[in-house]
């Protein structure tokens, strides 16, 4: 990229603090009606009043529409750039953050630029049409990076796209020194903050209040499906939406742990490896493709967490299994370090802590196999915590099925407190049966199968044709499901 060709937009550092918002109120001078005190002063004036007489609070905020707008990818870029480019790592941002403000100040929108965030921006709009302005300025905000990608169209890296988060509510504009403007602040903002950090890349996010207030299907036709999604921090499930330029169709705003942008010739990789492994069933080429991607992008959170997956559930064809799973467990640390709030990537650690459990019962070693037991079922638990406050029901189902065949195997190793143990997987099974009606994947259903089967053995059923059934049940939805054909073997054989 020739940085000398960026046409650079310098911050506006001047004009009107407020834009039609209420000045906060303090000593003002008797000829100018301008506040004496400092900013600081200012603030601690309003506090104290607000918390002298709380009903203040509320009866003098402000209502706007706070848009945040966030760089997709500037972290990575900056870091690629080798050290006589490291100057397009600053003109990227530079560029993303002066169009936004280009375009929310635009007389068209009316908005108010605060403050850079480094790689983001942030802006609110006021008065009766607010959120209405706040969306035209957003989509606008998308259509001048789309144009500018436009004009590059094979120069992939240096695309620039957005992700975009508004919300409408209460604030309280602060006035701080280091700035000439005045700070909107309040949960308005933070909600802002975490719809624009949730937001699939080039699309806007919104709740469902904003988007009804801004005029919703009647003005706003083409929207995604609503989703109930838990914003980070928050406790209260928010109802969100995403919109996007015409011509486009809206993203979903994505579950935390989907998948990030990347870059074109890692995103041919990753494809070519799942097609090897999901299509053509040929494990040892996608192990191979999985490993290639990770040579060009270490710390890539698909190829770390397939490869994973791919050396517990399938193998590379070593004879040595607790190798296979020792380069799993490594594999799943660096996923881990990527997307650490992900329910699929604990029940995985969790899955491989239970294959280690058993690998060191059929051996028979000095090791006590009760830690990793203990450690599996710690990390299925935590998969369900962090499913359930997503509201990812799949994740909660496979997290619930992996729980009834720790508990079950707790039981069947005699690890004590038997009774427990069978009832906690007596009632994740009984959970799981509700979701069913749902649909689980083919791993999951099939493992439910051995869930079933290992819970009918802790209560006495042993080898009975019916756990010998379940088990083939579980063959026929998942031909390579090890572990059911493990346990098949040691029944008929014990």
């Amino acid at each position: 990229m020739d940085v000398r060709g960026i046409p650079f937009i310098e911050a506006k550092v001047g004009g009107e603090k407020s834009k039609g918002v209420k000045k906060m109120n303090g000593d003002r001078d008797a000829g100018t009606g301008e506040s004496q005190l400092q900013p600081g002063e200012i603030n601690r004036q309003a506090l104290d009043r607000w918390i002298a007489q709380p009903g203040l609070f509320r009866n003098e905020a402000e209502h706007v529409a706070v848009l945040f707008a966030d760089l997709v990818g500037s972290t990575a870029y900056k870091f690629k750039r080798s050290k006589d480019r490291e100057i397009e790592g600053i003109a990227k941002p530079y560029r993303h953050n002066g169009i936004v403000e280009e375009v929310v100040e635009h007389q068209n929108y009316g908005g108010v630029l605060v403050k850079f965030c480094g790689d983001a921006a942030m802006a609110y709009f006021c008065g009766n049409d607010a959120a209405c302005r706040g969306i035209e300025a957003a989509l606008a905000i998308i259509r001048q990076f789309d144009e500018h990608n436009k004009r590059i169209p094979n120069n992939y890296e240096d695309h620039i796209c957005t992700r975009i988060g508004l919300h409408y509510g209460p604030v309280w504009m602060m006035a701080f020194k280091q700035a000439n403007r005045l700070d909107p602040q309040g949960t308005t903002v933070d909600i802002a903050y975490r719809l624009c950090a949730a937001s699939p890349p080039m699309n806007v996010t919104l709740t469902k209040q904003t988007y009804e207030l801004a005029g919703g299907r009647q003005k706003w036709a083409v929207a995604s499906d609503t989703r109930h999604f838990r914003l980070k921090g928050i406790d209260e499930v928010s109802e969100v939406l995403t919109l996007t330029i015409s011509g486009w169709t809206p993203d979903i705003v994505p579950l935390p742990g989907a998948s990030e942008p990347l870059l074109p010739h890692i995103k041919q990789q990753l494809d070519a490896a799942w097609e090897a492994w999901i299509l053509r069933r040929q494990a040892a080429d996608a192990i191979k493709a999985y490993r290639h991607v990770l040579r060009d992008a270490p710390f890539c959170f698909e190829a770390n967490y397939h490869l994973a997956e791919l050396l517990v559930f399938e193998g590379n064809g070593s004879s040595d299994r607790p190798a296979e799973l020792r380069e799993a467990e490594q594999r799943l640390q660096v996923a881990k370090s990527a997307r650490p709030e992900t329910s699929r990537l604990w029940n995985l650690i969790g899955w491989v802590q239970y294959q280690q459990f058993r690998e060191e019962l059929r051996q028979t070693t000095t090791n006590d196999p009760r830690k990793n037991l203990e450690r599996a079922i710690r990390d299925a638990e935590h998969a369900l915590h962090i499913a359930q406050n997503q509201m990812d029901d799949s994740g909660a189902a496979e997290a619930k099925i992996y729980l009834a065949i720790y508990h079950s195997e707790w039981t069947r190793a005699g690890f004590g407190d038997e009774a427990r143990h069978v009832q906690s997987a007596r009632d994740y099974i009984s959970q799981v049966q509700a979701a069913r009606e749902r649909g689980l994947g083919e791993i999951s259903e099939s493992n439910f199968f051995v869930a079933e089967a290992l819970g009918k053995v802790t209560q006495g059923a042993g080898r009975s044709d019916e756990v010998l059934k379940l088990l083939c049940q579980a063959v026929e939805r998942h031909p390579r499901n090890k572990l059911a054909v493990a346990l098949y073997n040691e029944l008929i054989n014990p």
